[in-house]
């Protein structure tokens, strides 16, 4: 069932079409995505009991939006993408990029324990935790600012 936090967008739909014309699919991107999320689990010392259909599930649950930012996440498929390729894909310039965390990090990466994020949101959390990234984030709507005041604060 669906999150009732997110809808399905113009962009996830027109990303899925985009995929399909490319020949992969969410499935064949999310299977791929498992395999590397699943050794970084191992790497971490965690266990990793999700699925391939569980991960598609889970994003098509979120309407392929950011469980915390609502931002629409990209999914890439590197399945036939060259290995040269491979390496313009990262997390500074695909911040949209799917990523996975994990809500409470002392559990493993299972159904109730995960939710999908963007790379960027889940670099914060990983500097920061996400007790700190969502304080953040809540603090930033509390100021409301205008786009030009955060503008003029950038430079």
């Amino acid at each position: 069932m669906a999150d009732p936090r997110f809808k399905q967008s113009k962009e996830l739909a027109a990303d899925k079409r985009n995929m399909r014309r490319r020949g992969g699919t969410l499935a064949s991107s999310m299977a791929v995505r498992q395999q590397r999320w699943k050794a970084t689990a191992m790497r971490k010392s965690a266990k990793f009991f999700l699925t391939t259909t569980q991960l598609v599930e889970l994003y098509e649950s979120q309407a392929g939006r950011c469980w915390l930012s609502g931002i629409v996440m990209v999914y890439k498929n590197m399945i036939g993408v060259p290995d040269e390729s491979r390496a313009l894909i990262t997390p500074q310039n695909v911040p949209e990029a799917v990523s996975l965390i994990r809500k409470d990090p002392s559990l493993p990466y299972e159904l109730g324990n995960v939710v999908m994020v963007t790379q960027q949101v889940s670099m914060a959390v990983g500097l920061w935790g996400i007790e700190t990234v969502v304080d953040m984030a809540t603090n930033i709507v509390k100021r409301q600012l205008t786009n030009d005041q955060i503008r003029g604060l950038c430079g």
